[in-house]
């Protein structure tokens, strides 16, 4: 609809399946006209990234395979124009304090994720 604010999209990558969907749903009952795209591993998570570029991605860190962090090194490779906000959840503080911010990611989380405070913090 004119005058609305412009849509944004969110790709969610977690292996906890409900806690994904969870934050999903809450994103769209939200903010409406973010699309929001869901997958449940690393691979997945890169794989759908390069395809639908979305304006955030939020990464779990601990998922079996390719974890958050290789997914994020992935993504930030990839070739083409892509403004990607990159967020690091974990329920470890002391894995967020590894990471920090810089490098592959742009904010990190603790979980749970507090929805307001991300959803703020990257624009949506």
């Amino acid at each position: 609809m004119p005058g609305d604010a412009p849509s944004r999209s969110v790709l969610l990558v977690d292996d906890d399946r409900e806690a994904c969907l969870l934050l999903g749903e809450l994103i769209r009952l939200l903010r409406p006209t973010t699309t929001v795209w869901t997958a449940y591993g690393g691979e997945e998570g890169v794989a759908l990234a390069l395809r639908h570029r979305p304006s955030v991605v939020v990464l779990d860190l601990e998922m079996p395979g390719l974890n958050g962090e290789g997914a994020a090194a992935r993504i930030r490779e990839a070739p083409g124009p892509a403004t990607w906000i990159l967020v690091a959840v974990s329920g470890s503080p002391q894995r967020l304090e590894h990471l920090a911010t810089g490098r592959l990611f742009d904010r990190c989380f603790l979980k749970p994720v507090p929805i307001e405070s991300l959803l703020e913090s990257v624009g949506l």
